[in-house]
């Protein structure tokens, strides 16, 4: 069973593999590449400045991905522990910083587009409004306490 189980895993991984190269190279360039995306704009003309960048670096961003999947795999010697980390990480970010910050964005009315605030939609009082930010914040030194904590962890073990 146990084989079964391993071979299921390893028909998993080489899938998903080829599958995530595009949005890897598609990531990378907007990081690496974010002054030139920005100055194009958005919409049609961002997406063909992306294409542009994509074709120009593309064996070498195909290659460095590839050296550094590889070096992963010969750096971990075992691929449990590899997602073990990424679990550990991967949920704190989940659980606890990503809802918070979607709590102070909420609090701020960033979501909303030309009222004055969370208050003007359902006519909340400002102290809600403040309960909820620090309620956030609370939970977001949580998470990033536990994101710390996770990675501590893994560096001392």
């Amino acid at each position: 069973m146990s084989v079964i189980v391993r071979g299921g895993f390893l028909v998993s991984l080489l899938g998903s593999f080829a599958l995530l190269m595009f949005p890897l190279r598609t990531c990378l360039i907007e990081l690496l590449w974010n002054k030139q995306l920005s100055a194009a704009g958005s919409g049609p003309a961002k997406a063909a400045v992306t294409a542009e960048l994509e074709s120009k670096h593309y064996t070498v961003l195909t290659y460095g991905i590839l050296a550094s999947t590889v070096a992963t795999a010969v750096l971990v010697p075992d691929i449990w522990a590899a997602l073990s980390i990424v679990g550990d990480l991967a949920s704190t970010v989940q659980a606890f910083v990503v809802p918070a910050l979607i709590g102070l964005a909420l609090a701020a009315g960033k979501h909303l587009q030309g009222a004055k605030g969370a208050a003007a939609l359902d006519g909340s009082s400002s102290s809600n409004a403040g309960m909820q930010k620090l309620m956030s914040v609370i939970v977001l030194a949580m998470g990033v306490t536990l994101f710390g904590n996770g990675i501590l962890q893994r560096v001392l073990a």
